[in-house]
């Protein structure tokens, strides 16, 4: 049921879905599956290996800060940070 739900929303499924926990690298994982760019192609625009994307998109490593910025700038997003209300809290 879950694969049927990612396939419908254009998530990659099976072996190349993506695992990480971070909210942040899942979205930019989303967004660069959604247009088609491999993992090949972030590795060469991050300057990191394929093995090295291919642990993050996993779960299996984290990148740092600098490298979730870098892999954000090499699709063209854009990482906001946004203020909470504490009283809405």
């Amino acid at each position: 049921m879950e694969k049927r739900n990612h396939k419908r929303q254009g998530l990659p499924v099976g072996r190349n879905a993506i695992k990480t926990a971070d909210p942040i690298l899942r979205e930019l994982f989303t967004i660069a599956h959604r247009r088609g760019v491999t993992m090949q192609e972030l590795a060469i625009r991050v300057d990191r290996t394929t093995a090295t994307i291919s642990n993050w998109k996993g779960g299996n490593n984290t990148p740092t800060m600098l490298d979730v910025v870098i892999l954000a700038q090499a699709l063209r997003c854009e990482i906001v940070v946004v203020e909470k209300n504490e009283a809405a809290e």
